[in-house]
């Protein structure tokens, strides 16, 4: 799997209505500092407040991008921005100097650092590969600033942290104390399977987050209003509601539903993700799949269990199912989506 996560943070009401976990309420989504879209992630609280993201795999190569802004410098060098972990440890990391120079290291060991400086109240965007090792080679750890290398570092650096595991399998954004607000918004993770361009640095990623505008092909499930006209009305709320909805308990219905389109012309569409908010008010769970239709055809993703508490239900599309190559902008200003029910 190359593509792991696409993030712009849109379309939620709270943080933890996607897959990934804070432990702290100050980590909250925020409509006051977005880079693209209408909300990022602010990370503040307590120096043990985390944001964390789980692989669906363990990598042992690994690309993170992310848009990155900050209103003061830490109060010390050793500070850990973002968490490359195994388990619960925490073996390398990306940190931010208290004069504002990035660094690289093993937990709070700094490895190596660079000569530039980030500005306060500034968005960046910040690329980083990261191989662990205990005795690495030249290449192996790479941080990129708004497409521009700030940090190579030398052969021999120990990015392992007492011999701890050798892959990622989640990373995390770690907060520096109650006073201190850091953000972060279009967020990437891919690794080295798989073909291009999913396998290495994805450049300055934008998310833009698309809402229904009308109906699709289908229009199986009933409307909270009771009737099955418009249902597109129900689901495009940019904050989620269990108020205003559609629901179905019939295997096979679909409802699908025309999208806004790409807010601006990209130089390149580098994946796709379905969201469905769901849950059941039955004892149990039920299953369902997101669709996606495509040239009049419809493509069913990995099926998703809905419980008796609201998930968001993801499908990350790195390729255009309908052709198996890369997204182009007319596709997605085509396409539907939506959700069916499986059992």
């Amino acid at each position: 799997m190359a593509l792991h996560l696409l993030e712009g943070f849109d379309g939620l009401g709270d943080i933890e209505d996607r897959y990934f976990y804070t432990n702290s309420s100050a980590i909250e989504v925020t409509a006051d500092l977005a880079r693209t879209g209408l909300q990022c992630a602010r990370i503040a609280g307590s120096t043990s407040s985390y944001l964390w993201f789980p692989l669906s795999v363990a990598c042992a190569e690994v690309y993170v991008g992310f848009g990155f802004y900050m209103d003061q410098y830490p109060p010390s060098d050793s500070y850990a921005v973002l968490q490359f972990m195994a388990g619960v440890v925490a073996g390398s990391c990306l940190g931010v100097t208290s004069a504002g120079q990035l660094w690289v290291g093993a937990n709070t060991s700094i490895e190596d650092s660079g000569a530039n400086v980030l500005l306060e109240d500034t968005w960046y965007y910040i690329e980083i590969k990261m191989i662990k090792s205990n005795s690495s080679s030249e290449g192996d750890v790479i941080v990129l600033v708004n497409g521009v290398e700030w940090i190579n570092c030398a052969a021999g650096k120990d990015f392992s942290y007492s011999s701890g595991a050798l892959v990622t399998d989640a990373i995390r954004f770690r907060a520096y104390g109650a006073s201190y607000d850091r953000y972060v918004d279009d967020l990437y993770v891919c690794d080295e399977t798989g073909p291009a361009p999913h396998n290495t640095f994805l450049g300055q990623v934008k998310i833009a987050t698309l809402y229904p505008d009308g109906n699709g092909n289908s229009s199986n499930f009933t409307g909270s209003d009771a009737d099955s006209t418009d249902n597109y009305l129900h689901v495009d709320e940019a904050t989620p509601s269990d108020v205003d909805y559609v629901e179905s308990d019939n295997p096979t219905d679909v409802d699908l539903f025309t999208y806004d389109d790409l807010p601006e012309t990209p130089d390149s569409v580098l994946g796709v993700k379905l969201c469905s908010r769901v849950l059941t008010d039955e004892a149990g769970h039920r299953l369902g799949c997101n669709v996606s239709r495509i040239n009049s055809t419809n493509y069913d993703g990995d099926d998703f269990g809905a419980g008796v508490e609201p998930t968001m239900a993801e499908t990350l599309l790195a390729l255009n199912p309908d052709d198996a190559a890369a997204w182009e902008e007319a596709d997605i200003n085509g396409i539907e989506c939506g959700v069916k029910v499986q059992a």
